[in-house]
């Protein structure tokens, strides 16, 4: 059977790559929009979106050029900064939203997607899809540890806004409550695979251990509710007067996702031997596996598999924030926030700046490090046209766009909204 490197670098992508939702640092957070009401009356509708793609491996370059056209260079390739375990994770996030504000006490009606993916691989599985089995001829490659965990779903949002004046500024807390529509869930884990490479290209002895968890993704539509869950958000804010200090404190997508249909679990423990296999990707771009095709392997998977249901937790995000306006012109802020089911090895930390240059226009920039040691500089713009309309653009991590080859996090947000 030939298999294009196309679909060979697909299934990359499908086993230990991400690229989807949603990020708050830096500058960021959905519910900013809470600050800005007006505590005897306000409604208010608009919309974000926002996400981030870090990784300790592999570069913007690399998923620039798997996005675009699915065609990577061998210097591309060979750019990635590969350790014996390597991570990546993603989150994208759109949300549509409506504030209603009635003497200091609102509610908020919310609709938003969230994709998240988060994998892990080593040295030796990105060897082998890359460069093919020959330079393991007589050796054996160890791809233990290979994990993907993705989830998809809709939320609908309901929440309480409560605005308090104190004699030194004013408390704002929301409560949101939410239903969950799943519309994806894999979980794979190779706690051990390892691949053996005859002599010759004679024979390929596989042994794993596999457990694969996951929903079916032909029924991903937002009816089929396939999973039904439930998940909690909470916004606090101090906006304190004479000192121009403002402090946040969000926690998101805190709940659970019960997957009650299409939903499929396989346990594997064992071996197979394949002969007369010759995988080398780069000569000539093809896949030669008389023994090892896809209808084999979806044999292998069915007859280890049964219909079971299952619940996950949801990726959760934890934010804080400090800033102080220290003149008419700028204000400095201080903050971190933490994506709970990543491989992350630290929070995101960062400092940013705001230049109020008109009453109506405002720059920022920030740098940041953390996640997967990434460090991050970034720029936005803030406006507010006719009194009513407010934008927001910008990106977490210029170097993304500037020197792709050397920069291995990204992330971008952008939101419009109306006040009336």
């Amino acid at each position: 059977m030939l298999v294009s490197r196309k679909k060979i670098i697909l299934l990359f992508v499908c086993l230990c790559a991400t690229i989807p939702v949603f990020s708050q640092y830096f500058d960021y957070n959905q519910y900013s929009s809470l600050l800005q009401n007006d505590p005897k009356r306000s409604y208010q509708i608009g919309g974000n979106t926002n996400g981030f793609i870090a990784s300790d491996a592999l570069n913007q370059n690399f998923a620039l050029s798997l996005v675009t056209s699915g065609n990577l260079s061998n210097q591309t390739i060979a750019s990635s900064r590969l350790q014996e375990n390597n991570y990546l994770s993603g989150d994208f996030n759109s949300c549509f939203f409506a504030n209603i504000m009635d003497n200091n006490t609102g509610f908020r009606i919310a609709a938003s997607t969230r994709s998240f993916i988060d994998a892990g691989f080593s040295k030796d599985a990105y060897d082998l899809l890359f460069y093919g089995n020959n330079m393991f001829e007589g050796q054996t490659a160890d791809l233990s540890n290979l994990q993907l965990h993705i989830i998809s779903y809709w939320k609908l949002q309901l929440g309480l806004i409560k605005r308090v004046e104190l004699p030194g500024g004013c408390f704002t807390g929301f409560l949101g409550l939410s239903l969950i529509d799943g519309m994806n869930n894999t979980n794979i884990n190779f706690p051990l695979l390892t691949v053996t490479t005859g002599m010759g290209g004679e024979y390929i002895d596989i042994n794993s251990k596999f457990t694969y968890k996951g929903s079916d993704s032909t029924q991903s539509k937002i009816s089929d509710l396939n999973g039904i869950g439930a998940a909690a958000d909470i916004f606090l804010a101090y906006e304190g007067k004479a000192p121009g200090i403002t402090i946040t404190f969000t926690a998101s997508d805190i709940g659970f996702i019960h997957w009650r249909k299409h939903y499929i679990e396989a346990n594997m423990d064992t071996s197979y031997q394949f002969d007369g296999l010759n995988i080398n990707i780069l000569n000539p771009g093809q896949v030669q596996s008389p023994g090892l095709s896809q209808d084999t392997l979806k044999k292998i998977l069915y007859a280890h598999s049964h219909q079971t249901t299952a619940t996950v937790l949801l990726p959760g995000i934890i934010s804080f924030n400090i800033s102080k306006r220290i003149s008419k012109l700028f204000e400095v802020g201080l903050g971190s926030d933490y994506i709970i089911q990543t491989h992350a090895k630290i929070p995101m930390t960062y400092v940013n700046l705001k230049y109020h240059i008109l009453k109506v226009l405002t720059l920022t920039g920030n740098v940041g490090y953390g996640y997967y040691n990434n460090a991050n500089v970034g720029l936005g713009v803030n406006m507010n046209l006719f009194k009513y309309l407010y934008l927001r653009v910008g990106s977490n991590n210029l170097f993304g766009f500037l020197y792709a080859n050397n920069s291995f996090s990204q992330q971008y947000y952008a939101g419009a909204y109306m006040k009336f």
